[in-house]
């Protein structure tokens, strides 16, 4: 009987997979859990390990599988710039803006998946630091999760004025929505408490975070299904070669930076998949048959 449901489990993924077309990512991110959450709230008891298993050995099937269509990407690079219209066409009557300000900010600032950002927690906020010369607030930001790995402990800093003014301040969206969904200040964290800390900074699951992206875009007036959260991932190293795209020697830093924030080794097979899509959005063909770039840029 269980090895009877286990090879039906089995080959419900690969039918997914290899004769309905879903993307692999799909049924991982969304029909697996979907299924192990009806599990366990008809059944009331936790999902068999054994049935796990049969689910990861599918699910690397599917990945060997060389018949199996892949594109690098599904979904558009979400820019700076459209996160920036994103928060602006957001209407300021929604409650949870602040916090989907903050959470569409941070994603395409640092290249973090919607892994990364579920497992974040107040506590790890790990320091503020501001003077009282330059406006400039810096924020480090322990990162505990990423794919693949639960013990990613990579931290990141971010930079911002604590000014309301500016849509695209993430330091405000931070510190706004600390105080309205916590109560908290984020600049006396030793007043902190360890119930607090432990809570999660944004407190939507995963397929939430990617929902939510999809019907603020396109209330944006972006067209149905251009965006999706990863977007972000690829929109960030994208943001950053828009700022040096004839610029060879500016060019190789932001590779190299944007490889320590999102993750990524330096010139890895990981990071090329993004630099390529992201290198040619770059190109300004007009600057190409003036002269303004050399065979050699």
């Amino acid at each position: 009987m269980a090895s009877g449901r286990r090879l039906s489990l089995f080959n419900f993924v690969r039918f997914l997979g290899e004769k309905a077309n879903y993307a692999i990512g799909t049924i991982e991110d969304v029909v697996i859990p979907s299924m192990k959450r009806i599990f366990i709230e008809t059944t009331h008891t936790p999902f068999p390990h054994d049935l796990s298993q049969t689910f990861s050995e599918a699910l690397r099937q599917l990945k060997l599988n060389p018949g199996i269509e892949r594109k690098s990407f599904t979904k558009e690079p979400l820019l700076f710039e459209d996160v920036t219209r994103i928060i602006v066409t957001t209407s300021n009557c929604l409650y949870e803006k602040p916090l989907e300000a903050l959470l569409w900010l941070f994603a395409v600032s640092t290249g973090s998946r919607a892994i990364t950002c579920a497992n974040v927690s107040i506590g790890d906020i790990i320091r503020c630091t501001k003077t009282i010369d330059d406006p400039s607030i810096f924020i480090q930001i322990r990162l505990r999760v990423t794919k693949g790995n639960r013990n990613y402990n990579h931290t990141i800093t971010v930079e911002g004025k604590n000014s309301p003014d500016d849509p695209t301040d993430i330091v405000h969206w931070l510190s706004l929505s600390l105080h309205l969904y916590h109560g908290i200040d984020l600049f006396t964290p030793q007043a902190w408490t360890t119930a607090v800390r432990q809570r999660l900074l944004f407190p939507w699951s995963r397929d939430s975070m990617r929902e939510r992206i999809k019907a603020r875009a396109l209330k944006a007036g972006y067209p149905i299904g251009m965006f999706g959260f990863h977007s972000f991932r690829s929109g960030f190293i994208c943001s950053a070669l828009l700022h040096c795209a004839d610029n060879p020697t500016a060019r190789g830093a932001i590779l190299e930076m944007t490889a320590w924030v999102a993750g990524w080794a330096p010139n890895s097979a990981a990071q090329r998949v993004y630099l390529r899509p992201s290198a040619k959005a770059t190109v300004v063909c007009t600057r190409v048959i003036k002269g303004s770039l050399s065979l050699t840029d």
